[in-house]
């Protein structure tokens, strides 16, 4: 008998579990081929607002291949460790370690040429369906539609990759256990010792880790010093924290309720034969008990976030806040340097009438704030404006003191957050005051200091001085974030002696009263590329903005653009989080699928022995029921509460304003994963009892 006679032999006589495995990588490849197809499709990036989600294409294609290894070797590992038996006869027999592993290989190597063909035919069957809800929901044409072979060649590394790490992890394991261990693994797998103190040590390490992810989300004093440079290393450590101590925290938490159950006789009597096999599988368990929940944590945080954050009316009502003019020019030195006379021609020539014009000079400025723990430099797009502007722009007319300051605030999340500090502005050219915050966050230092280091004018305010609101008083710059600004507001006579140190620059804001407003915006961009010198401005139809030394990005905002760019990046962002969504409720199902059927073999054997010593029908309904159900529910709720709190932290710092309708639908969200689980646990429970009790 052969290697290869012994492999097929083994692929015919265990078809069911074979055909299990080939259909999970396969359901990999398909989805591996879909996304990345994304990656290639040069149809789709002629598009500007895609164009403007590219790093969030390239940053799910990472997540995916990130869960497609994890998973992969999860399931591979499963299946592996499910014919200990076989394998300890083939050692028996004689066969080595080194022919075990020659023979997984050349299984697997079978299984990745029936994957890759299945998962490709599932790729290229279902594209289109893909790109069509694509389509619908970013408002385009199937000639998005687009499948290249570069697409191909990045699944195949990819898969290749996810399988060869799996081989060298499977290696690994075949050559370390003995003939007995081997023997023993499909049955005795899950024999742990019950260790409370690192149990508890889990545990509290687990809350510590959410409670430490929601400070930093919401800016606790004590944090912003240790998170200013490191925010986002900070929050992978917390996030990969939480993580991994809720494996530790699932694991206690199954030994902890069965210690419980035992000191109560009747309870612990009825349901003593799940209580046994839970202990007898106990790291199968909980290992599956902990995957199961990660998998819905993430499938509920980004189905509900991205089912939450994408609404047509919470979107617009974004976007009016966003664009209160139909278009806003700005002015910096000789960029874009035209005047309201000018404007009002070219709106005229293109068939526009004007129905509100407004001018507002303003200064470019750096923020740099005193708080009561560091002082720092606070970016962001920032103006000086005098009182009088601001009175003229909003009907709003003040009366500032020479030492009083208004901060207003585009963004309402920014408006919200306590009044603690200081200020310092400086009023220099836009380029210079970025190399300046960029060398002072290199180099912090406290207020006194930097004063007495400062070259160029500034003005301090005390926070006792300064009153803080929200106010859309502009268009806001960006795609989908709408990077806000803020305006100084002070005295005239302290506006009018920084003016004669620093440029004015202007915005010109003004709403139509009728036009075609897509023909008046071609005409203010034609007439700016010959005042900029350059006839190829803006062609490229990209919209990088902010920069106030670049002409590029001081292209004239007019907010239906801006309108259709946000919503086609809102749609692709709800297309991608559906998407991520789905793989990963799929990949529960999946998971728990092959946790059940893939001890079909074995529960037969449990069954007829147990019948033998009076197992009635019934009470074997009662067990499974009841195994089920743990590991249907328990998931469900530990994974569903996490998920919750995930999305509920993100959101009530993120988009606050919208924090209760927002959770309502992510609540929605996670009863449809109820229902799906439910729907998964009677489906798996009528296969079982139709294979084992009824043959």
């Amino acid at each position: 008998m052969t290697f290869h006679h012994i492999i097929f032999q083994n692929l015919r006589h265990n078809a069911k579990k074979y055909l299990s495995y080939l259909f999970v990588n396969s359901f990999i490849v398909t989805v591996l081929f879909l996304y990345m197809s994304l990656l290639f499709n040069r149809n789709l990036a002629q598009n500007a607002a895609v164009k403007s989600a590219d790093l969030y294409i390239k940053i799910a294609s990472v997540a995916i291949s990130l869960f497609c290894v994890v998973f992969v070797t999860y399931t591979g590992v499963y299946f592996v460790k499910s014919r200990g038996r076989e394998f300890g006869v083939y050692l028996t027999i004689g066969m080595s370690s080194r022919d075990l592993i020659k023979i997984v290989w050349l299984e697997t190597a079978v299984i990745i040429f029936g994957s890759v063909v299945c998962g490709f035919l599932g790729g290229v069957l279902f594209s289109r369906a893909f790109y069509m809800v694509l389509a619908k929901i970013l408002k385009l044409s199937m000639a998005i539609y687009s499948i290249t072979w570069e697409c191909f060649a990045l699944t195949l590394g990819v898969f290749l990759f996810v399988m060869t790490f799996n081989l060298i992890f499977t290696g690994r394991f075949l050559k370390k256990l003995s003939i007995v261990q081997i023997t023993k693994s499909q049955n005795t797998r899950g024999r742990t010792k019950s260790r409370p103190v690192l149990g508890i040590t889990g545990v509290m390490l687990f809350a510590l880790s959410l409670w430490f992810f929601h400070a930093l989300l919401n800016g606790y004093t004590f944090l912003r010093n240790i998170a200013r440079n490191h925010g986002e290393v900070i929050l992978f450590l917390t996030i990969a924290a939480l993580l991994s101590s809720m494996y530790i925290a699932v694991a206690f938490l199954t030994s902890g309720i069965q210690r419980i159950i035992r000191q109560f006789p009747k309870a612990y009597n009825s349901s003593i034969l799940t209580l046994s096999e839970l202990s007898h599988k106990f790291f199968s368990y909980k290992t599956s008990l902990y995957m199961i929940s990660l998998l819905v944590t993430f499938s509920l945080f980004f189905m509900g976030f991205g089912m939450g954050a994408f609404n047509s009316d919470l979107t617009e009502n974004k976007l009016i806040e966003a664009f209160p003019y139909d278009f806003m020019i700005e002015t910096s030195g000789n960029i874009n340097n035209i005047n309201e006379g000018e404007i009002r021609q070219i709106v005229a020539e293109n068939g526009g009438e004007i129905a509100e014009f407004k001018t507002l000079p303003f200064m470019t400025d750096m923020n740099y704030r005193d708080l009561p723990e560091f002082f720092l430099n606070y970016r962001v797009d920032s103006m000086l404006i005098s009182e009088s502007a601001f009175g003229y722009l909003t009907g709003e007319y003040l009366n500032l003191a020479t030492d009083e300051m208004l901060l207003v605030y585009t963004n309402r999340q920014n408006s919200e957050r306590p009044m603690d500090f200081d200020s310092v502005i400086t009023v220099e050219p836009w380029r210079e005051g970025i190399v300046r915050g960029d060398a002072f966050r290199s180099d912090p230092t406290d207020m006194r200091s930097f004063i007495d280091s400062l070259d160029v004018p500034y003005l301090t305010y005390e926070q006792e001085k300064t009153r803080v609101r929200y106010m859309s008083f502009i268009n806001k710059y960006g795609d989908f974030e709408f990077a806000g600004a803020v305006a100084n507001v002070v005295d005239d006579d302290v506006y009018e002696s920084m003016s004669q140190k620093a440029q004015i620059n202007k915005l010109y804001l003004f709403n139509l009263k009728s036009g075609d407003g897509a023909a008046i915006y071609e005409g203010i961009l034609n007439a700016l590329r010959i005042k900029n010198g350059n006839p190829n401005l803006w062609k490229g139809g990209d919209a990088e903005l902010g920069k106030k030394d670049n002409p590029e990005c001081l292209r004239p905002i007019y907010s239906a653009e801006r309108w259709d760019t946000a919503l086609k990046i809102c749609g692709f962002l709800l297309f991608s989080m559906m998407f991520l969504g789905l793989l990963f409720l799929l990949s529960s199902s999946i998971a728990l699928y092959y946790k059940i059927a893939g001890d079909e073999d074995e529960e037969k054997e449990k069954f007829a022995l147990l019948k033998k010593i009076g197992l009635t029908d019934r009470e074997y309904r009662k067990d499974l029921t009841l195994r089920l159900n743990i590991l249907s529910f328990a998931p469900l709720i530990l994974g569903g509460i996490l998920g919750l709190f995930l999305v509920y932290e993100v959101v009530s710092v993120s988009m606050a304003a919208y924090a209760e309708y927002l959770m309502g639908r992510v609540i929605f969200v996670y009863g449809m994963l109820a229902v799906w689980n439910t729907f998964m646990c009677f489906s798996l429970k009528r296969k079982i009892l139709r294979s084992i009790v009824t043959q």
